[in-house]
């Protein structure tokens, strides 16, 4: 096996050596043992009184954590109520605020100082938080169904194919190359397109990254540190678009004899070749539901399920402010069960459902276990 990629400069973790590896102290939040009746309400009238003793610990076994994103697991574990409860130390200063990772189904602690560190870099640059980029996309493995006549095969490498990597982006610097057989983000197992697309979604930028991969017969580790780019696919297409752009504008500029003529051509080349399949290939129904409607969701695990009391549906993550679901009046939190006479099951479904209705459609969600009925114009 062996290891590529250029050499990562060493970061600075200031940050993280001024952080102890566990901490004890209180949460302010809901206690735990104080539960939600079905129908949502809280018995405790002021429950940020209430506080309970709280142990987290350095989550540096998670895939997520590094010296420029550091944060705790915290016990005992949070329900959806608790989510955003402060954290103080021995002496009653604020060390951090606790968050129910849903995806993920674990309680977190990040840091004050972390939390600062977000604040200050979405002031700075005006605009929301981009996620990690890495610069190469990719395709699932191709389904093989065995039948009586065909022969035994042994079992294929699980992972994602890379059929193509941005000039001048972490994956190229990286060494990673076209019809690579990606395995794994940080330890962490990539079985499909969606799943490696989720990691680096959690993942903020400037995130230095492990990744492992197999090219013909051979195995490999590389490495990679993320780039910021934007804050959703719209974002960053957009943001791409204009890196085109600009490079074709410099071309212009360069003569045939210049040295760097050739090498610039041939990122235009690349670059435009992946833009225009990118636009031209039909959008996965998370990318359609968030730039048409306005709506990001999170998995629905059995757990939830069973803590929202909800058999089926999907469960809305985010809306974004001024879209058709903002008025409809969808939250977060929100599990959309039914669109119009149909039951909701993915967002497949919930897209097909939108996309053909004519203008105005019902929906049903589940708000704190009470049925909620929606009118949502297109």
């Amino acid at each position: 096996m062996k290891v590529e990629g250029a050499t990562l400069a060493p970061v600075a973790d200031t940050l993280l050596k001024l952080l102890p590896e566990e901490w004890r102290g209180k949460m302010w939040g809901f206690h735990p043992q104080q539960g939600q009746g079905r129908s949502g309400s809280l018995s405790l009238t002021r429950p940020r009184i209430q506080p309970v003793t709280a142990l987290a610990v350095k989550a540096t076994d998670d895939f997520r954590y590094s010296a420029a994103n550091p944060f705790y697991r915290l016990t005992p574990q949070l329900t959806l109520v608790q989510d955003g409860s402060v954290i103080t130390n021995a002496e009653g200063k604020v060390f951090g605020v606790a968050v129910y990772d849903i995806a993920n189904e674990v309680s977190l602690v990040y840091p004050l100082k972390r939390i600062q560190g977000i604040v200050a870099k979405i002031k700075e640059s005006k605009e929301s938080l981009a996620y990690g980029w890495l610069g190469a996309t990719s395709r699932d493995l191709p389904t093989t169904i065995p039948t009586r006549m065909s022969t035994p095969k042994p079992a294929p490498d699980r992972g994602v194919w890379i059929d193509g990597v941005f000039p001048d982006s972490p994956a190229e610097t990286a060494g990673i190359k076209v019809k690579d057989l990606l395995l794994s983000i940080n330890d962490r197992p990539i079985e499909t397109r969606a799943q490696m697309s989720s990691v680096l979604r959690q993942l903020p930028p400037d995130s230095e990254i492990t990744i492992r991969l197999k090219r013909e017969s051979e195995f490999k580790v590389v490495k990679a540190k993320l780039a910021p780019l934007g804050a959703d696919s719209q974002q960053s297409i957009s943001k791409l678009l204009q890196r085109l752009e600009a490079w074709k504008s410099q071309l212009k500029t360069l003569p045939n004899t210049d040295p760097e003529h050739g090498k610039l051509e041939a990122k235009v080349v690349t670059m435009d070749a992946m833009m225009k399949s990118i636009i031209a290939s039909p959008a996965p129904p998370e990318v359609k539901l968030k730039v048409l409607y306005g709506l990001e969701f999170q998995p629905m695990t059995e757990s939830l399920r069973q803590h929202f009391g909800a058999p089926h549906g999907v469960l809305v993550a985010t809306v974004n402010e001024g879209s058709s679901a903002a008025r409809a009046g969808l939250k977060a939190g929100d599990i959309i069960t039914q669109i119009g006479e149909n039951k909701v099951t993915d967002q497949a479904g919930l897209l097909q459902s939108l996309d053909a209705a004519a203008n105005s459609i019902q929906l049903t969600v589940l708000r704190r276990r009470a049925a909620v009925t929606l009118a949502f114009n297109r």
